[in-house]
C-alpha cells in the first residue's frame, strides 16, 4: 500500500501485521536502465506509521538485487520509492511458550497451542494439568479429572494414566480392596492379603499398606472375611480372649457350653463335646461338672470311686444321701 509523509513523499509501505523480527531485507531493482532510479532510496524498519520515526534499515544503490542486514523488530517496512520489482523480508524463528507448539511456518504467536498434559489460552501461558487430571489433546481445552479412586501424575496426557489408588484395585473400574486385604501403591494389581493371625477393618482408607494389618490376640484368630479376630474354639471374651473353664466346651464362635449332666471334664479350653467324659456306672452329675469327685452315686449305690450296691440292710433313697437302715 502507498501513504504520503508530512513532506509528501511518496512511501511504499508493506503492514506485517503484528511486530516481528527480522533478520533481513533482500531488495530487487527493476531491470537494466531503471536501476539509477533506485539510488539513494531507503528502507525503514519499526512500528510507527510515520515511517521517519522508524529505524532506516538501509539505502539502495544501482544492484539488482541487494540484501540488507536490518536485525530489528517491526510492523512495518517502509520504502521511498515506488517502481521496483520485488522486497522480500526474512524474519527469526521465535520458539512458542513453554510447553506449547505450532505447525510448520506459523506466522504468529496464536498458532502456538499448549501441549497434551497442559492447559491454557493459544499463544499464552501453558500450566500443567494438576494430580488426578489429564488432557489428551492440543489446545486450550480444560483438563479433566481422573474417575473416582483413581490416581495420575501431574501433566498426565491420556485417561489411562489414571490407575486405582492405593486401597482400590481393578482396569475399567476401582474396587476398594476387600477386609484382610491391602495394596500400597496405585495400579490395576490385584490387593494383597494380610499375613497369617492378622486382620482390617472393611474400610477402604485403612487398606493402603500392610502395616493396616493388626495381629489377632492370643488365642484368637480372623474372621471368615478377615475384618475382625474372634476367639479360638476353647476360649472365649470381646477385647481379650480367656480359656473355657473345666467343665465347659466350645466349639465355635458360641460361649463356652456346659458338659451336660452325667459327664464332667477336668480340661479348661476344652474344644469339643469329647472332652466331657461319661461319670461312672450308677453315678451322676450336674451340667457343667469338672470332675469325677462331683459324680453323685444313685440311689440303692454308694463307694469312693465306683459306685457299688449298698450293704445288706441298708439303701440309699437319693443320690449320696448317706446310708439308711433297712428296717
Amino acid at each position: 500500500m502507498t501513504s504520503s509523509d508530512n513532506n509528501h513523499e511518496s512511501i511504499f509501505r508493506i503492514d506485517l501485521e503484528w511486530t516481528r523480527n527480522l533478520k533481513s531485507i533482500k531488495f530487487y531493482n527493476r531491470v537494466i536502465g531503471w536501476q539509477k532510479r533506485a539510488i539513494g532510496a531507503q528502507i525503514w524498519l519499526g512500528s510507527d506509521e510515520k515511517y521517519s520515526s522508524n529505524a532506516l534499515c538501509g539505502t539502495v544503490n544501482s544492484d539488482l538485487v541487494q540484501t540488507f542486514a536490518c536485525d530489528l523488530p517491526g510492523r512495518y517496512i517502509f520504502m521511498t520509492l515506488m517502481n521496483f520489482m520485488k522486497l522480500e523480508a526474512f524474519g527469526t524463528c521465535k520458539n512458542c511458550p513453554a510447553h506449547s507448539i505450532s505447525p510448520i511456518s506459523s506466522s504468529g504467536i496464536t498458532a502456538c497451542r499448549c501441549s497434551a498434559g497442559y492447559t491454557g489460552a493459544d499463544g499464552g501461558t501453558c500450566i500443567q494439568c494438576k494430580n488426578n487430571h489429564y488432557k489428551a489433546g492440543l489446545g486450550p481445552a480444560p483438563c479433566t479429572t481422573c474417575p473416582t479412586d483413581t490416581v495420575s501424575p501431574a501433566g498426565s496426557i491420556i485417561n489411562t494414566i489414571c490407575q486405582c489408588s492405593a486401597g482400590y484395585t481393578g482396569t475399567a473400574t476401582c474396587a476398594p480392596c476387600v477386609a484382610g486385604s491391602y495394596k500400597t501403591a496405585p495400579g490395576s494389581h490385584a490387593c494383597s492379603p494380610c499375613p497369617t493371625k492378622s486382620y482390617n477393618a472393611d474400610t477402604p482408607e485403612l487398606h493402603t499398606a500392610r502395616t493396616t494389618c493388626t495381629a489377632c490376640p492370643t488365642d484368637s484368630s480372623p474372621n471368615a472375611d478377615s475384618s475382625a479376630c474372634v476367639c479360638n474354639s476353647g476360649y472365649t471374651g470381646t477385647t481379650v480372649c480367656t480359656a473355657c473353664a473345666a467343665g465347659t466346651y466350645k466349639t465355635s464362635a458360641t460361649g463356652c457350653t456346659p458338659c451336660a449332666a452325667g459327664k464332667y471334664s477336668p480340661s479348661a479350653g476344652a474344644n469339643t463335646v469329647t472332652t466331657c467324659l461319661s461319670c461312672q456306672t450308677n453315678s451322676n452329675s450336674p451340667a457343667g461338672s469338672d470332675t469325677f469327685l462331683a459324680s453323685l452315686y444313685n440311689g440303692g449305690y454308694g463307694g469312693t470311686k465306683l459306685c457299688e450296691a449298698s450293704p445288706l440292710g441298708t439303701h440309699r433313697p437319693a443320690p449320696d444321701s448317706g446310708l439308711r437302715s433297712a428296717v
